[in-house]
């Protein structure tokens, strides 16, 4: 099903009983979607820390939840420590990487944590 925390809560007033699990290609896209409604493309496009970084958070899913908080701080530290690199690339990068963590822990890190998206996630 589509990545749309609004869709999810409509299905759920209207089928409470019904398990609503993501797709991994819509979280991506979702993801992409968002790193571009923040201006981070060409950290993206230039920056491999931030990538690595962004692979990382797209990882979360597949640990058990009771990882989940703590491969988020480590997420969260390995953007810490490479701030200056992503400062280099984009000025602003603070104010909208904060933003992009925000998302993160809103919306996909609740989703797991309570269990919502874990449903596709097969190894």
């Amino acid at each position: 099903m589509d990545f749309e925390v609004a869709i999810w809560n409509a299905l759920r007033s209207v089928f409470p009983y019904t398990k609503i699990s993501g797709c991994m290609a819509h979280l991506q896209r979702a993801f992409d979607n968002n790193i571009s409604q923040k201006g981070l493309d060409q950290l993206k496009n230039d920056n491999s820390h931030f990538r690595y970084a962004i692979s990382l958070l797209m990882a979360l899913p597949y640990l058990p939840v009771d990882l989940v908080e703590q491969g988020f701080k480590c997420i969260v530290k390995v953007l810490d420590d490479n701030m200056q690199t992503f400062l280099h690339t984009e000025p602003d990068s603070i104010r909208k990487l904060d933003a992009l963590l925000t998302y993160v822990e809103k919306y996909v890190y609740r989703m797991i944590v309570f269990n919502t998206l874990l449903q596709n996630v097969r190894i």
